[in-house]
């Protein structure tokens, strides 16, 4: 498989992680009923192992040019055979506890009048801020439905006048026990340079353990399923569709194997301490061997950084054949570089194509949900911290 580029390459080979219901067929057959439909259509919880995560994220080496690389750039990239030698150095925060100010959904009274509202000194600006934020009991609590738009114009009021940081926030948070809202899924994020930069802390699979905990039970239950009874009654063209579909998945995780062995792949087997299948994986790609420690950093952790972002939506056709299209505004890559352009191709592409396969029935709305994530930052903070 040509691994040049991860998105100009999708295929089934290429969709190794999206494993089907049937590596829980053992598991479901004493909770619920499998139907043929869900065995030739239903992405599972396994779907993102190899997927949705590293494979369609830029690596560490984009960092230094996050408009992403003009032609002939050199860059470190999941899945591209370009210049490796890219240094580190500058990707090492200073403080890597230092996290960045953002606003607030709730403040505490005397926190948000001593250290916002007093600090405000032009009118416009202390009118603007008053107005977002209700004061309900002890605490100042920020208009429900803020737009963007919004939280970056109080962004900016907060950054000009006051002296506070995202520290200052959360531990006002802590303080002041508010566990709700946006501040508290920060509390214990480690965080690269930047906010959009976590670090993680990453167990990989070795060749052989990827083999017996992902290859081999995946056959298995294939293999466990065609003797069934259910399998027996499906039709002529389920079965086809079925039996295409697994085949490429057993060859994939093959490959995968293979892969991981000769270090053009590397599948993260815990993050931070939890199963990474459990939580969707991350995978990386590579077209020459070569080793990922370096793009961790001092303290050994992981670094992964969320933009630029891969948007995009995968899902099995009518005909049980799967389907992969990508978002952005990158033509070579389909990613986006900030939130803002996010939010831009969310609202003008991604949702109005997720809205049709919602449908037709060709997605569910779990799937839907996370097609559709409003905001990339908050989603991986929560799946590999929270």
């Amino acid at each position: 498989m040509n691994k040049e580029y991860f998105t100009e390459n999708i295929s089934d080979e290429t969709l190794a992680g999206l494993i089907d219901e049937t590596l829980n067929y053992e598991k479901s057959k004493k909770t619920k009923k499998i139907t043929p439909a869900n065995l030739v259509k239903i992405l599972s919880a396994a779907a993102v192992v190899v997927l949705v995560i590293g494979a369609i994220n830029i690596l560490p080496g984009f960092l230094k040019n996050m408009g992403g690389p003009s032609d002939g750039a050199n860059s470190v990239v999941a899945g591209t055979n370009t210049d490796t030698s890219t240094k580190v150095d500058s990707f090492v925060p200073a403080d890597p506890n230092k996290i960045d100010l953002f606003v607030p959904d709730t403040v505490e009274k005397s926190f948000f009048e001593d250290k916002v509202l007093a600090t405000i000194t032009n009118t416009r600006d202390y009118n603007t801020m008053k107005s977002y934020y209700a004061l309900v009991g002890q605490f100042y609590l920020l208009a429900p439905n803020t737009s963007d738009r919004e939280i970056s114009m109080l962004l900016d009021i907060y950054k000009k006048y006051t002296n506070l940081t995202g520290n200052d926030i959360i531990q006002m948070c802590l303080d002041n026990n508010i566990i709700s809202g946006d501040p508290s899924i920060y509390a214990h994020v480690k965080f690269g340079a930047t906010n959009n930069t976590l670090l993680l802390d990453v167990e990989w699979y070795t060749a052989d353990e990827y083999e017996q905990e992902i290859a081999e039970p995946y056959q298995k239950s294939v293999e466990d399923y065609k003797k069934s009874d259910e399998y027996a009654n499906l039709s002529d063209k389920e079965k086809n569709a079925y039996d295409t579909k697994t085949d490429n998945y057993i060859k994939a995780n093959e490959q995968a194997v293979s892969d991981i062995k000769n270090k053009n792949e590397y599948a993260a087997k815990t993050i931070n301490g939890k199963s990474a299948y459990d939580i969707g994986g991350l995978s990386i790609y590579y077209s020459l061997p070569i080793d990922i420690s370096q793009y961790f950093d001092a303290n050994g952790y992981y670094i992964f950084n969320i933009y630029p972002y891969y948007p995009s939506v995968y899902y099995f056709d009518e005909n049980g054949v799967s389907q992969f299209k990508g978002f952005g505004t990158n033509t070579n890559h389909n990613f986006v570089s900030s939130k803002e352009e996010y939010t831009s191709v969310l609202e003008n592409e991604i949702i109005p194509y997720c809205d049709d396969l919602l449908a037709k029935g060709l997605i569910t709305q779990e799937a839907y949900d996370r097609f559709t994530i409003k905001d990339p930052l908050e989603y991986y903070v929560n799946r590999y911290f929270n």
